[in-house]
């Protein structure tokens, strides 16, 4: 979706590729040099993009001369295909200069955003589009150039997106080698992952979309956009590595112990802790108590929330159903699930 910090992320993994540094966390395996095609937004914003991008970053312009080609819109166009009463009609002049550009500056990596801007054609025809794809597959075919597409999804009423959400034809998505959705984590769902104030605000979340040709990653890739002060006084948001914390840092074994002891003695006293967030007692609670995080506190009882989810996907907590006889039905409950041991505890 547009907002989100998708052309910051892409500016910075050009930087990346340009300097073979791993910027964003992630590593380079190939060095090359990198033309970005944005056809948007004027020279002078690519231009504002990139300081910001090289300061925060600490990119030195002696690092990406000569091998960063920056194009705006507003002064370069570039339709692949455009559609007209006789059909799909194909940009052989396009395909040709970027061809020869490719080859004569030895570029390794094209960036072409946003896709929608490089065609001219209804995006839900699959026949246009397959045209469309062919032609930027042709280009990579003759240059051996890897090019990215980055492309807008439908809107979603405020649902995540996935690869389905992708606006347009499915030939896109079915032509791609790879493909990654990027969505806006809000501060709401960053605090009940333990995330504090001003930490929660400006992620995004990447997820790989696709993975028939490479594994998936094992994890989603989180960025975090913050504002950098340029030169002429303006402040520019720039993407950068953000790590999820550590739920259960400082907490050890010993202290997992005691959580289940807590647990355990809850539902030998007849008053199973319960699964419910809205219950009067919430497991989360009596973790809270036992572990000192107030969970009256909205941070703290996202930490909590978010750690009793990870013990019961690793079997330390268990969900069981019994029946409440005061209200005459079913409730879960949380008991313990595989004991701690005292060689793991440490006593």
């Amino acid at each position: 979706a547009g907002g989100v910090g998708k052309t910051s992320m892409i500016s910075v993994e050009a930087l990346a590729i340009c300097t073979g540094r791993p910027l964003l966390g992630e590593e380079v395996h190939e060095q090359a040099k990198v033309w970005v095609m944005n056809l948007e937004d004027p020279l002078e914003e690519m231009q504002r993009r990139f300081i910001a991008a090289m300061q925060h970053h600490n990119v030195k312009r002696d690092e990406v001369e000569g091998r960063l080609f920056l194009d705006a819109g507003r002064d370069f166009q570039a339709k692949f295909v455009t559609q007209t009463r006789d059909g799909v009609v194909i940009n052989d002049a396009l395909i040709g200069y970027m061809r020869e550009r490719i080859v004569a500056e030895g570029i390794g990596v094209v960036i072409i955003d946003p896709w929608v801007g490089a065609i001219d054609i209804n995006e839900n025809d699959n026949t246009a589009m397959n045209k469309a794809v062919a032609a930027v597959r042709q280009i990579a075919d003759e240059t051996g150039a890897s090019i990215v597409l980055v492309h807008h999804i439908r809107k979603g009423n405020g649902d995540e997106a996935t690869i389905d959400s992708v606006r347009g034809a499915g030939s896109l998505i079915g032509a791609a080698r790879a493909a990654r959705v990027i969505n806006k984590v809000s501060e709401e769902d960053m605090m009940r992952l333990g995330v504090q104030g001003e930490d929660a605000r400006g992620i995004f979340r990447v997820d790989d979309g696709k993975a028939n040709l490479a594994p998936p990653a094992a994890v989603a890739a989180y960025r975090k956009m913050t504002g950098v002060q340029i030169g002429n006084g303006e402040w520019v948001g720039v993407a950068e590595v953000f790590k999820m914390p550590d739920l259960f840092d400082g907490v050890t074994a010993r202290d997992t112990m005691r959580v289940q002891q807590a647990v355990g003695r809850a539902a030998q006293d007849d008053d199973p802790c319960r699964q419910s967030v809205q219950a009067r007692n919430w497991v989360g609670n009596t973790v809270g108590a036992v572990l000192g995080i107030d969970t009256q506190d909205k941070v703290g009882k996202g930490r909590v929330a978010a750690m009793v989810r990870k013990w019961i996907e690793t079997d330390v907590l268990r969900v069981e159903i019994t029946e409440d006889r005061a209200k005459g039905r079913e409730v879960q409950i949380v008991v313990v699930g595989k004991w701690i041991t005292g060689d793991e505890a440490g006593l």
